[in-house]
């Protein structure tokens, strides 16, 4: 729907200008399609980064030239961003877009979380790609034009059981990027967040686990715990809604140009119908009742905990009013 919505504000690319375009993350998925994408369009000038480990997949698979060039950067390493920042003032001077793609997603209930493992996570997400705006903005106030884009997620709308860590970061950057929104406009710079729903793609099966939730996920003992049952169900139904997702990395990667061309693009911008789905159903429908709703369509929702639940189970509101009653009649007749 973007660009259909907000092609009044597409420009055609300025042929005298040409933009210094920072992604991260482009070893894989989204980060990938969008070097794949960004290498046709000539009138950028591109730096693709991925961690050391992962740079040989780029090297591989594009040619580096005078407007492409290929870097390493971890985003967790605060001496690898400066690095990075540094070597790409020295060659061209400027980041015009920084794309904030790189992250990772653990699959673990709350409770199965160590203190590094949500460092980690916070660090990837969050801490990582602010610290990169951080040394960026600077530059970008001086030549009073940028844009920030983060990929972000619909987990940073409505979080998800077994994600909570993951929706934590989302939910911090999305929070840091509506602040930061406000504080850049009057320098001329943009700050937006691109929210992928379910991507079409095996990114789900790259997930991460804590050291508590693999054996929960794992279930090698044979022996169940508290939350097997929900990893269960959860696993499956994200696997089977990613299978079926309305959005690709490629589709994500190419509303991105559109944005990137966009004059202001809004701050918010959903990438496929599931995610426009929960931007709306978030906003016109009572939170009170959005989480029972969900809460009751989640699969399996109804068996999760089993074998191991001590709730107490309440009576539905008919019963309890159909018992005051009786007690109240039992009374005058005993009077």
């Amino acid at each position: 729907m973007y660009k259909y919505v907000y092609s009044f504000k597409i420009q055609d690319d300025d042929e005298n200008y040409q933009p210094v375009v920072l992604v991260t993350g482009c070893s894989s998925g989204i980060g990938f399609a969008l070097a794949r994408h960004l290498i046709s369009e000539t009138n950028y000038r591109l730096v693709l980064t991925a961690r050391e480990k992962s740079i040989g997949v780029l090297q591989t698979e594009f040619v580096e030239s005078d407007r492409v060039w290929i870097l390493p950067l971890d985003i967790v390493s605060e001496e690898s961003r400066l690095r990075a920042v540094k070597e790409i003032f020295k060659r061209w001077g400027r980041v015009d877009v920084l794309i904030n793609n790189a992250g990772i997603s653990y699959r673990s209930v709350l409770e199965e979380m160590l203190d590094r493992d949500e460092l980690l996570q916070m660090q990837t997400n969050y801490l990582g790609p602010v610290g990169l705006i951080r040394l960026l903005l600077p530059r970008m106030r001086q030549n009073g034009r940028g844009k920030i884009i983060n990929i972000s997620s619909v987990s940073g709308m409505l979080a998800m059981p077994t994600m909570a860590s993951y929706s934590a970061s989302k939910f911090a950057l999305e929070g840091a990027m509506e602040a930061l929104w406000y504080e850049t406009r009057p320098f001329g710079i943009d700050v937006v967040l691109v929210q992928p729903g379910f991507v079409r793609s095996r990114s789900h099966e790259r997930v991460k686990y804590s050291v508590r939730s693999r054996v929960s996920n794992s279930n090698a003992s044979g022996k169940a715990r508290p939350y097997t049952t929900m990893y269960r169900y959860m696993a499956h139904f994200i696997g089977r809604m990613m299978k079926h997702g309305f959005a690709t990395p490629d589709s994500i990667a190419h509303l991105v140009l559109y944005v990137i061309r966009t004059k202001q693009p809004p701050l918010w911008v959903p990438a496929a119908f599931d995610a426009e789905f929960f931007y709306y159903l978030k906003r016109f429908f009572p939170r009170r009742l959005v989480l029972p709703f969900f809460y009751w369509f989640l699969p399996g929702s109804k068996n999760w905990g089993s074998g191991f639940t001590r709730k107490r189970r309440r009576r539905s509101l008919l019963g309890r009013v159909w018992d005051r009653v009786t007690t109240a009649r039992e009374e005058s007749h005993v009077n």
